[in-house]
């Protein structure tokens, strides 16, 4: 019960935080129609998309219907079309060796943040998987990213400023040992994830803690084990990482990979919680809940002692 319970608040880590997709989530991954390609749709006249050289990225407006990660409109293709032609032109003329496209997905703020976050990591997946079925690009060449509503443009507060923010952002990024690594996790290549980020993550990149966490509490690319994930959680909650903390709690509440401890469990849901995780602080009340006056005393204190360490 313990494992079950453990799955699904990993997988929903997954979904909200700085990854891929999770297998809770595979039935909402858009597989492109045969019949909505380029050719079919005849449309041959699509400007080149044009790339802000100082930023090394584009933005472009692909519409979705409210609250979907499905694309409806024929200018959505468009665009999609035109920066996947780019794409394939420098993939065949040998100029994508040393960088990677991220699919960086934003929202407006009309839903909570984690269901914004959700949402915007379906959207930058399903673009993800259109590239690459559409226009052969190598699975290992783009990356999908959400970001919520975390990175506004404009104000919300008008429906123009909504619509601006509702966008997809293509950029190109060096590519990088966390880079590849999220390339292969995305592409199901569990093992080549986990040796891209375990170098970097013994050098103390928090990102690749997270990651190889999330490798040893799911048993991919190495059996399962949840001490070491429960380590490599805690080594990435140390210097602040937001998800690894909630998970790290998660364990401690379980007991998983740790001696089952309410008072730690609380202390890290409850810096989680005070980072904008909501579900952390929901989750923190549930482990309240369960505890000594003493106990969560205790946990306060120690919250109040903490500090990010580098």
């Amino acid at each position: 019960m313990a494992y079950r319970s453990f799955s699904r608040w990993l997988l929903l880590s997954l979904a909200l935080g700085l990854g891929p997709l999770t297998d809770t989530m595979a039935a909402e991954i858009f597989e492109p129609d045969p019949r909505e390609t380029s050719r079919m749709r005849k449309l041959t006249k699509v400007p080149q998309p044009r790339f802000d050289s100082k930023k090394r990225e584009r933005t472009t407006y692909l519409f979705f219907d409210p609250g979907s990660t499905l694309l409806k409109n024929p200018e959505s293709f468009r665009q999609l079309d035109a920066a996947g032609r780019a794409f394939r032109k420098a993939l065949e003329v040998g100029k994508t060796d040393n960088w990677v496209i991220e699919v960086a997905a934003h929202t407006d703020n009309v839903e909570s943040p984690e269901s914004n976050m959700k949402l915007s990591m379906g959207r930058a997946e399903n673009v993800r998987s259109y590239l690459i079925e559409n226009f052969g690009l190598p699975p290992n060449m783009v990356i999908a990213q959400g970001y919520g509503e975390a990175q506004p443009i404009v104000s919300n507060n008008t429906p123009e400023g909504r619509e601006k923010n509702r966008r997809i952002v293509f950029r190109v990024k060096p590519r990088t040992p966390f880079e590849t690594g999220l390339a292969a996790f995305q592409s199901g290549n569990y093992d080549s994830a986990l040796n891209e980020w375990r170098g970097i993550a013994e050098q103390g990149n928090a990102g690749a803690q997270f990651w190889l966490g999330i490798l040893y509490a799911n048993g991919k690319g190495a059996p399962q084990d949840y001490r070491s994930a429960a380590e490599w959680f805690h080594k990435a909650a140390k210097q602040g990482h937001v998800y690894a903390q909630y998970n790290l709690g998660q364990m401690y509440f379980e007991g998983l990979g740790v001696t089952q401890d309410f008072v730690f469990a609380y202390m890290w849901t409850n810096i989680s919680s005070a980072q904008g995780f909501m579900k952390a602080g929901d989750f923190r009340d549930t482990i309240s809940s369960k505890m000594t006056p003493g106990q969560i005393a205790e946990s306060q204190k120690l919250v109040r002692e903490w500090k990010p360490k580098k």
